[in-house]
This record gives C-alpha cells, sequence and structure tokens, in this order.
C-alpha cells in the first residue's frame, strides 16, 4: 500500500512540475506561478519604501509615489502575464495528458 501512495505522489510531482513536451525542463504552469510571486515581492519593497526603512535620502513624497506608481504597474503586467501563463500551461498539459502526448508521464 505505501508503495503505491509512492508511486502515485511521484506521478503527481511529476505531471504538475515536468514540462510535458519535454520532461526535462520545468513546465509552463509552474513557471507562471514562480513569475506570479515578483509583483507580490515589489509590493513589499514598496511598502518598506514607503514606511521610510529603506528610501530615506531622497524626498519622501516624491519617492514614495514613484516606488508606488512603478510598483502598480509591474504588478499588474506581470500578474496578467503569469496568469495567462499559467492557464495556458494548465490548459496545454491536460490535453497533452487526455491525448497521451504528456511525454512526463508516458515515459
Amino acid at each position: 500500500m505505501l508503495n503505491f501512495l509512492d508511486e502515485a505522489l511521484k506521478t503527481v510531482i511529476i505531471f504538475l512540475v515536468a514540462s510535458s513536451k519535454n520532461p526535462d525542463k520545468i513546465s509552463l504552469s509552474l513557471k507562471m506561478v514562480m513569475l506570479g510571486f515578483i509583483p507580490y515581492t515589489m509590493q513589499v519593497f514598496g511598502l518598506a519604501c514607503s514606511i521610510g526603512d529603506i528610501c530615506v535620502t531622497i524626498d519622501q513624497s516624491m519617492l514614495e509615489a514613484l516606488v508606488t506608481a512603478a510598483a502598480d504597474i509591474v504588478f499588474y503586467s506581470l500578474t496578467f502575464i503569469s496568469s495567462i501563463g499559467f492557464a495556458w500551461g494548465i490548459v496545454r498539459k491536460l490535453y497533452r495528458t487526455i491525448t497521451g502526448q504528456n511525454e512526463a508521464l508516458n515515459v
């Protein structure tokens, strides 16, 4: 029973991590999830700047407005790109799995 669970877990991990086209590469959906973390990291740095922990050498209000605007643009752009890429990766992976073309699982 334990061996079956190990194999099932291994299959799930391979399905999520490995590319369905080239099993030696990371899947598009996982890459897009990692890309999605960038905007949130930038917002944390923007918050730290607005609090005054990092950006104290330039006029605080001007720098805060600049960082907020830049962070918002990058945040929404990367969130949109990573969402579209993630959805495309999942749809492609499911399609390739259903049609038997998922090379990561058909090894």
